[in-house]
C-alpha cells in the first residue's frame, strides 16, 4: 500500500461560510483535532463540492498514525485567506506532532521547520493570499540522510538533502496534520493525497490532482442490511451525515451494496479511490466491517474493521481495480459496486 488517505472536503457541510454542520462530522474522520467549530465550508478550489477553510491559531485536524515507513509525501490544494506575520498551515509529522512543518511568511515564501525551528526557507515564490495553489512535500526520515523536496504546482521550489529529518524518537513519521499548534492559520485546504513509499504505485509524488466525491444513488446486488426507512441505499446517501436515517444488521456476512452516482469533471488518469462509510454501534457489542468492492462480477473484501464506538469514520483505500488488478477509469468506476459486510 502507499496511497493512504484522501479527502476532497465535500461533505462537511452544505453552506459556504457556516461551520462545519454536524461538526461531529469532522471529528469522525480525524481522531486527532482540536478546535474544529472553528473551521468553516468554503468554495472548491475548481468544480463542485466544496473546500476546509481553518481560521483559528489553535484549530488542527490529523488522521492518526497511518505508516511507519520512512518516506511520506503530503500533497493539497491550498489557499491564504488572510494576512498575517505567519501561517502555520501543514506538516508531515508523528503521533508527538514532531516533524517537518511548513509556514508562510509575510513575503510569500515557506520556511520549513524541523520540529519546531526553522530550518530552511524558500526564496522568490512571493505566494499571494486569495489564489490557490497546490504544494507536495516529500519527506524521508533520517538522522544523516534525511532528504526534504518541496514542489508548489509541480514545481521544485527547495531541496534538501544529507541533513537530519528525524525530529522524534521514531525513524518515521506516520501522519500530516493540517492547521495550527498553537500558531496563526487562516488557510483553505482542498484535493489532498497523502502517501508512503512502500509499493510500486503511488509511490513518489503525484503532481497537480483532483479528489472527486460521489454518493449511493440506487441499490446494489445485496440488500441484506435492514434500513431504517425506505430503500436500503436512500439510508446512506446523506451528503452530510446525520445519524437519521441508516442502515443494521448483526447477522455475520450479511452484505449491502449500491451503485453510485457517475464521476463528473475526471475523464482519465484516476491513482485510486477511497470508500468512507460513517457508522457507530447501535448496542454494546463491537463488531466487524468489511468494506465490499463488485466491479465487473469480481469482488473484493478488506479486512474486517473492528467497531467498537459511536459515529465514526472507517475507510478503505484501493489503489488498483481488483477486475485484472488494472488502474481504474472513469467507465470501471461508474460500472462498479460498494457497500458494507458484518464480519
Amino acid at each position: 500500500m502507499a496511497l493512504l488517505w484522501v479527502d476532497g472536503f465535500d461533505y462537511y457541510g452544505n453552506t459556504v461560510l457556516s461551520g462545519v454542520n454536524p461538526n461531529i462530522i469532522l471529528d469522525m474522520k480525524y481522531p486527532t483535532r482540536n478546535g474544529t467549530s472553528n473551521m468553516l465550508v468554503q468554495s472548491p478550489r475548481v468544480g463542485g463540492g466544496h473546500s476546509l477553510r481553518n481560521y483559528n491559531n489553535q484549530s488542527w485536524i490529523d488522521p492518526g498514525a497511518l505508516t511507519t515507513d520512512r518516506t511520506t509525501i503530503l500533497g493539497l490544494a491550498f489557499k491564504i485567506s488572510e494576512d498575517a506575520s505567519d501561517h502555520y498551515l501543514f506538516g508531515i509529522v508523528d503521533v508527538d506532532n514532531h516533524g517537518t512543518k511548513l509556514h508562510m511568511t509575510p513575503a510569500g515564501e515557506f520556511a520549513v521547520f524541523l520540529n519546531e525551528d526553522v530550518a530552511y526557507t524558500t526564496s522568490g515564490l512571493g505566494l499571494v493570499k486569495n489564489t490557490w495553489y497546490y504544494m507536495e512535500l516529500k519527506v524521508y526520515v533520517h538522522s544523516t540522510a534525511g532528504t526534504i523536496e518541496l514542489r508548489i504546482d509541480g514545481d521544485t521550489v527547495l531541496t534538501e538533502t544529507g541533513v537530519n529529518t528525524k525530529t522524534g524518537s521514531n525513524d518515521y513519521n506516520s501522519e500530516f496534520s493540517l492547521g495550527g499548534h498553537y500558531m496563526y492559520c487562516h488557510a483553505d485546504y482542498d484535493d489532498l493525497y497523502f502517501l508512503d513509499g512502500t509499493g510500486s504505485t503511488n509511490n513518489d509524488f503525484l503532481g497537480i490532482v483532483r479528489v472527486v466525491s460521489i454518493l449511493p444513488n440506487a441499490a446494489g446486488d445485496s440488500t441484506q442490511f435492514t434500513p431504517s426507512v425506505g430503500d436500503n441505499y436512500s439510508c446512506v446517501n446523506e451528503e452530510v451525515t446525520s445519524g437519521d436515517t441508516y442502515v443494521t444488521s448483526a447477522t455475520s456476512g450479511n452484505l449491502d451494496l449500491y451503485n453510485y452516482t457517475d464521476l463528473s469533471g475526471i475523464t482519465t488518469g484516476i491513482l485510486g479511490i477511497q470508500i468512507n462509510t460513517d457508522l457507530g454501534l447501535t448496542d454494546g457489542t463491537p463488531f466487524g466491517l468489511i468494506t465490499e468492492c463488485k466491479s465487473n462480477g469480481v469482488t473484493s473484501d478488506d479486512s474486517a474493521q473492528t467497531v467498537s464506538g459511536s459515529w465514526y469514520t472507517k475507510k478503505r483505500v484501493m489503489q488498483l481495480n481488483p477486475d485484472g488488478s488494472v488502474a481504474w477509469t472513469p467507465t470501471t468506476i461508474n460500472a462498479a459496486q460498494f457497500g458494507i459486510k458484518v464480519g
